[in-house]
């Protein structure tokens, strides 16, 4: 016999591990960044929470503080201050605290409050503010030294933030202060923030959750609220590097890489030592022997060596039943019919879950005939017995009204199941009136729980308030829909989708806001449609899809004529997509499960 060209088992099965590695570290680096810039946030976060605290245990730690931001912020002009002036120092902070503390020995510093501040004469009640202003810049210069800052101020605006009016600020030592951008600011710089809406939008953030951190690159901007004195909001602001927290969480990132590689790779190689030892080594024995029997026809020969096999698994069980096989011909021809029955049940059974399938999606039509509001119509043709893409609609409650269009990743009995599955999720959570968004977070996580066949489905749902026409849309990877205002053509809808839901946990889903008017045409489909491809593998497309869907003129009486007689304008937009589709295709394979709804907004009842 002409020997073939071949490959071992062994090697077959190395490369499929190997393919198996690389695949899975690719995965694993991905996950492992996204870990990373998790981790690098949360760091992020702490830090600042904790350099706020100190920072606003500064400002506090003095009982006339909300004085002193009102008077520093009304004499800015006037106050002769010292900037990163040592407090143990004799310098001109040193000198006045002296001189006020010799005008008046028993006034504390430290613990005068307002009322004891506002007592003294307005040339010590100054004094006291440079003195307390000069310390506290000191006290910035050490924060912003202590933890490495980039930049430390306290500033406070209006309600309206339209600028911003620099109190404190800290500085490296050396640093530079003036007025200009890049340095430290001294006391009573203003900038505007009419042009920079990010930064004014990022202080009324502050103002209502109590702080916002930014991440631009490899610098974090955080601004902490501290509260609201008189008219003036307090604000902290300080920005700082992340590169350092970026670089430590990258490392552990790859050294956790390194390791699943590795770990792989010895696991690998053990499965194949074994899998030469106790499945290729046997197997090749019972290869040699059906040979054997193939040349000599000697049956009691290859029965005998047979018998020497020792496994104790399949592999025992394969070499008797070769014996058996080169003894019982006969048998083994009705075991053929056996299967061919066994094959004609499956086929049965198949086409009772087909109509099963069927019964599952909505399929009378028209769907509401009381509902005056709108008219819809949907199909579905699956590519094998039974398929993966489903359709519903429903009423959440008198006004409002949900679509779902979906395709399950894959096709045939699994992909079926897991529909089941997803339509049923999706329409329980639907009733409890919850937002789109909200539906697929609640869906996408009840598919990730033990999604070991790592199946996932595409999901295009909307509700529609029937009183207004005003809808809300979510799109977890499904196909752009297609609308056609009234007077107009079929047009694609294009925003950015979510991801699939089912493939990854604790996943946030974006939502889109649309309005129909009468006459407004919604248009959904699966990608079976867009994909159907023709014998040359050219795929149908969305451009002829939409002509199409143009095709069809509609009457006054809103019902077209075609070859079935008198049909709804929504089922003829879908017939016409079909025949078109099906004219594409010519006598190619239905490649994928092909499935469509439509919807014509009619107004408010």
């Amino acid at each position: 016999m002409k020997e073939t060209n071949k490959t071992s088992v062994l090697v077959q099965v190395a490369i499929l591990f190997i393919i198996g590695v690389g695949v899975t570290g690719f995965i694993a680096f991905f996950a492992q960044m996204v870990v990373s810039d998790r981790d690098v946030r949360g760091s992020t976060e702490n830090l600042a929470a904790r350099v706020s605290e100190e920072v606003t245990a500064s400002i506090r730690q003095y009982p006339s503080y909300q004085w002193l931001i009102q008077y520093w912020y009304d004499h800015a002009a006037d106050l002769d201050v010292e900037y990163d002036a040592p407090m143990d120092a004799d310098t001109r902070t040193a000198k006045k605290c002296a001189l006020l503390l010799e005008r008046h020995p028993d006034l504390q510093l430290e613990y005068a409050d307002q009322k004891t501040i506002e007592k003294l004469p307005q040339e010590d009640q100054k004094l006291y503010a440079e003195i307390i202003y000069s310390w506290m810049t000191t006290r910035f210069d050490q924060i912003i030294t202590s933890y490495q800052m980039n930049y430390l101020s306290c500033l406070v605006t209006d309600d309206t933030c339209k600028e911003q009016f620099f109190l404190v600020s800290g500085a490296d030592p050396g640093g530079v202060r003036g007025t200009e951008y890049g340095q430290y600011y001294t006391l009573g710089v203003v900038t505007p923030l009419e042009d920079n809406q990010a930064v004014r939008d990022a202080m009324l953030n502050a103002r209502k959750n109590s702080h916002t951190l930014t991440i631009n690159g490899d610098y974090g901007d955080y601004y902490s609220f501290v509260e609201k004195t008189g008219d003036l909001n307090v604000f902290v602001l300080f920005a700082y590097s992340i590169s350092d927290l970026r670089v430590t969480s990258a490392k552990r990132a790859h050294r956790g890489m390194v390791f699943t590689m590795i770990y792989q790779i010895v696991l690998a190689i053990i499965c194949l030592l074994l899998l030469f030892l106790v499945i290729i080594k046997p197997l090749k024995k019972v290869q040699e022997n059906i040979r054997l029997y193939k040349e000599t026809k000697d049956s009691e020969k290859v029965v005998q060596l047979l018998s020497e096999i020792k496994s104790s698994n399949e592999i025992k069980d394969l070499s008797v039943d070769v014996s058996e096989l080169a003894e019982e011909i006969d048998e083994y021809m009705d075991r053929i019919k056996t299967i061919t029955t066994e094959q004609e049940r499956i086929s049965t059974e198949l086409n009772i879950a087909t109509q099963i399938q069927r019964e599952l999606l909505p399929s009378d039509f028209p769907a509401f005939p009381e509902r005056k509001e709108f008219e819809i119509y949907a199909s579905m043709n699956p590519a094998k017995e039974v398929g993966g893409d489903f359709y519903d609609f429903f009423l959440i409650d008198d006004d409002h009204f949900c679509m779902v269009m979906a395709d399950v990743s894959g096709k045939g009995v699994p992909a079926a199941l897991f529909m089941v599955i997803a339509k049923t999720l999706i329409k329980t959570r639907a009733l409890t009136g919850e937002s789109p968004a909200q539906i697929m977070r609640s869906v996408n996580e009840q598919l990730c729980d033990g999604n070991s066949s790592a199946m996932f489905v595409t999901v295009w749902l909307a509700i529609v308030e029937l009183s207004t026409g005003k809808g809300v849309a979510a799109n977890a990877g499904h196909e752009h829909p297609v609308l056609r205002r009234a007077g107009e053509k079929f047009e694609l809808v294009k925003y950015k989708h979510s991801m699939v839901v089912g493939s990854i946990p604790d996943l946030p889903y974006k939502e889109h806001e649309f309005q129909l008017y009468p006459g407004d045409v919604l248009f959904v489909y699966t990608d079976g449609v867009p994909e159907a491809t023709s014998a040359d593998d050219t795929m149908f497309g969305t451009d002829r899809m939409l002509d199409a869907l143009n095709e069809v003129i509609i009457p006054a009486d809103e019902t077209v004529t075609d070859d079935e007689g008198s049909v709804t304008e929504m089922e003829s937009l879908l017939r016409k997509v079909k025949v078109r589709t099906d004219e594409f295709t010519g006598d190619a394979p239905q490649f994928d499960d092909l499935t469509m709804m439509a919807i014509k907004w009619k107004g408010p009842a």
